[in-house]
């Protein structure tokens, strides 16, 4: 082993696959002595088993690969800088060539149990120090649909994982090509001399043209977004593609855009805007046959279109047993549901081929549209699907993004009718009134406008009063609101799948006149929601009952196809194609200026770390106790100057002068104090919204009292906001109250600013971390059961090997 006093950090910064960690994470780093070979020695042999990998500080190294019969060898030369060895670390089989020092070689050495430390430890810099997940995206580009997986391998070695940040310049027109690069997330423009421009983004290859034919750059090619790729040196990139010789490297094997504007979809964009959406559209080769592209009645937020081979489609009948499949070929698109409105896919689709494909995400496609918004109107939608997009428009400020209204009604006509049976009787009388008036004093229309002027501002506030509640049931939760304007205003929401008991209660008059009460229950104690005077009762029963269903369900059809990618892992049967879920990276949190962080403190909001916000109550609360100290501190102020000026008692003796200026001292001391104490109080007192838990601390000064309640995400049941007065709606806050399932049962936010938006706050980060966790459990399951069978496997190779021997 290296000496521990050696600091080999500064050799380790020179190669690409230490970039990301500092200078002190890498003195951490296990190195090995340093290794000379003299020309000609091998450092390596074919199939050798993996235990470290090398690292060329100086001199050169071939390392070959020997073919089996014609096969061309492959071969790779190495210099200073460069790694040389398989970083595939989990792999039982052993190196992918012989490696000799072509002249005097130093090397340093590192072991692969170190490696794999460092993966686990950088799960960023992953793909790194193991290859793994680049042979996978390698794999999944269709420009290297005609290698082979030793061919796939082989290159993974020798790329270079990278990234770029926007506006970062690949190459320019007329420069030496020295690489070809693999796109794996984020988007790339390609500017011809002539001015023509496209766009790229995941799965992508560009540079190769000039890196085959060893000509200079016909294009320029920027990062338009923050950028994965992988780097593949020109010589290695020739040394593999010139073994399939009757393939045409030159030309794209898909052209996105042609593909883009044939879909029923997109078929109204103009060349631009297609051109644009290539820039936010995948590219995915599948080379096994019978994988799963989408399941019946399962979203997965994609658009998809065929390039090259076959699929079936397999719909449901009404019953929901499968149809018998009918074949796909290249140009057919499904998805717009999933796309537009993350529905469920109205059929199973199946490979039975090799196959390339398109596919966008619902979250790059929101992206394209924020870019470009006049697109929405030239969707070539289906109407019936239409009208459900329009649907999902948001209409309320609690409305997540994405979030479909499935059914907004008001309560039965017959409340209004309750709310205005007063005025109707008051108006029966008063025209009675009108017309002995009329009688008596031969008046025509003078009572009848003065009486309606008196009437109609309490009927119109009824009317407004009663059209401004709502029963609303959504795509992600149940809501009911009921908004008084000017006085006050709530919302109780639950999320769907937290939904524990749905029934329907009716009197005598509710069935006589077609309503009925809709309780619907949660875990939370008290944690029913009212649907009162619901028209229909029975068909929101229903819809509830489906929703409520489908959001429970956390195990999902997809199950068969994770566990065969786990047994590809585990078992190693070939190869699995990777492609990150997106195309682009996710977007940055959205920058505030100082201006605003200052604004934003003031309304009692500031964010924290690990993407943490925290409110304090309205500054109209700090306001309010902190009026009379401050009134009490400035009379006190004003006492003590009068006191030291002599202006109180003038000629009064220095005994008394000086006890007066003692009096003003101790009562401005003690109003000090006393607003000190309230304005602390106030900043003490905390509401914490972070991705995994809500916090409410209430923290007096000088360890008076210390009160903390905190809550997983997970126990959260329904959450309700109220603005309880006309203070409270004309300045922006209300109550925040948060039922869990726990012991404690409520956690209050009291006086918080834009309680709707600390609710819709709230929702979104139960919602992601459910997700998060839902998705965990999954892997987990999946693993384990992957992990049997592995298990299983190296026994029956066990058992086989001896019953071989006798």
């Amino acid at each position: 082993m290296a000496d521990p006093q050696v600091d080999y950090s500064v050799e380790l910064g020179r190669f690409p696959m230490f970039r990301g960690l500092t200078q002190e994470q890498l003195r951490g780093v296990r190195v090995n002595d340093p290794v000379v070979f003299s020309a000609g020695s091998p450092i390596f042999y074919q199939d050798d088993p993996i235990t470290k990998v090398y690292l060329i500080l100086s001199g050169e190294v071939e390392l070959v690969r020997k073919g089996n019969g014609a096969e061309t060898d492959l071969i790779y030369r190495a210099g200073p800088d460069q790694t040389l060895g398989r970083l595939e670390l989990d792999v039982p089989e052993g190196q992918l060539g012989e490696a000799r020092a072509k002249r005097r070689t130093t090397v340093l050495t590192i072991d692969k149990d170190v490696l794999v430390r460092l993966r686990n430890a950088y799960p960023s810099l992953q793909s790194h120090f193991d290859r793994s997940e680049v042979i996978g995206h390698l794999r999944a580009a269709p420009f290297f649909a005609p290698l082979s997986d030793i061919e796939i391998k082989w290159l993974s070695d020798i790329a270079i994982v990278s990234e770029a940040n926007a506006k970062q310049i690949f190459y320019e027109i007329g420069e030496t090509a020295r690489f070809a690069y693999v796109l794996r997330q984020g988007r790339v423009r390609l500017e011809s001399g002539d001015g023509n421009k496209r766009w790229i983004s995941a799965g992508s290859v560009f540079g190769d043209r000039s890196a085959i034919t060893q000509q200079k750059r016909e294009a320029l090619a920027v990062a338009e977004s923050r950028c994965f790729y992988y780097e593949i040196p020109a010589d290695d990139l020739q040394n593999v593609v010139k073994r399939h010789e009757r393939i045409d490297w030159l030309n794209d094997p898909i052209s996105i855009e042609t593909y883009l504007k044939q879909t029923n979809l997109f078929s109204r964009l103009n060349d631009d805007e297609v051109a644009h959406l290539a820039g936010y559209t995948m590219q995915l080769h599948l080379r096994q046959t019978h994988r799963k592209i989408v399941n019946y009645n399962v979203s997965d937020n994609y658009f998809y279109v065929l390039i090259h081979g076959y699929a079936a489609w397999q719909t449901a009948s009404e019953n929901g047993a499968l149809n018998a499949p009918v074949q796909i070929i290249r140009g057919a698109s499904f998805g717009a549901g999933s796309l537009l409105l993350s529905e469920a896919a109205e059929a199973s689709v199946e490979t039975t081929s090799p196959t390339d494909w398109l596919r966008i995400h619902r979250e790059d496609f929101s992206l394209f549209l924020q870019a470009f918004p006049h697109v929405q109107d030239r969707l070539n939608i289906d109407p019936h699907l239409r009208d459900r997009f329009l649907g999902a428009k948001k209409m309320h400020s609690w409305q997540q993004e994405g979030e479909i209204v499935y059914l907004e009604t008001h309560r039965h006509w017959v409340v209004l009718l309750r709310n205005l049976s007063a005025l109707i009787a008051l108006v029966v009388v008063l025209s009675f009134v009108a017309l002995w008036l009329d009688s008596l004093l031969s008046l025509t229309w003078q009572p009848f406008t003065f009486f309606g002027c008196l009437l109609t501002p309490a009927i119109t506030w009824i009317i407004l009063d009663y059209l401004n509640d709502y029963h609303i049931v959504t795509s992600r939760r149940v809501a009911h609101q009921e908004k008084v304007i000017l006085i006050s205003e709530k919302l109780h929401a639950a999320p769907l799948d937290q939904i524990q008991e749905l029934r329907i209660e009716r009197k005598f008059w509710a069935q006589v006149f077609g309503y009925g009460h809709l309780v619907i229950s949660t875990a939370a104690d008290p944690g029913r929601i009212d649907f009162d005077f619901l028209p229909n009762p029975e068909a929101t029963l229903e819809l509830l009952q489906q929703e409520s269903a489908k959001a429970k369900a956390t195990v999902r059809v997809e199950s068969e196809e994770m566990i065969r990618r786990q047994l590809q892992d585990k078992l190693h049967l070939g190869l699995e194609e990777r492609l990150d879920s997106r195309a682009l990276l996710e977007a940055p949190a959205k920058h505030e200026s100082a201006k605003q962080k200052r604004i934003g403190k003031l309304l009692g909001l500031q964010h924290g770390d690990d993407d943490k916000l925290i409110w304090r109550k309205h500054w109209l609360g700090l306001v309010i106790v902190s009026l009379v100290p401050l009134v009490v501190t400035f009379l006190c102020t004003l006492f003590l100057v009068a006191a030291i000026t002599d202006l109180l008692f003038p000629g009064a003796n220095s005994a008394l002068h000086r006890g007066l200026i003692i009096l003003a001292l101790l009562l401005l001391g003690g109003s000090a104090f006393w607003l000190w104490y309230n304005v602390t109080d106030w900043i003490n007192d905390t509401y914490i919204l972070t991705n995994q838990y809500i916090e409410h601390s209430e923290i007096k000064p000088l360890w008076v009292e210390d009160r903390r309640s905190v809550t997983s995400l997970d126990r959260v049941q329904n959450v309700r906001y109220v603005k309880p007065d006309p203070l409270a709606y004309i300045f922006g806050f209300g109550h925040v109250s948060i039922q869990t399932a726990a012991e404690e049962g409520l956690i209050l936010f009291r006086f918080v600013p834009q309680p709707d938006e600390v609710q819709t706050e709230i929702f979104r980060r139960i919602e992601n971390f459910r997700s998060t966790q839902a998705e965990i459990r999954r892997k987990e399951r999946k693993s384990d059961f992957a992990d049997w069978l592995a298990a299983y496997n190296q026994l029956m190779e066990e058992e086989r090997t001896r019953y071989a021997r006798g």
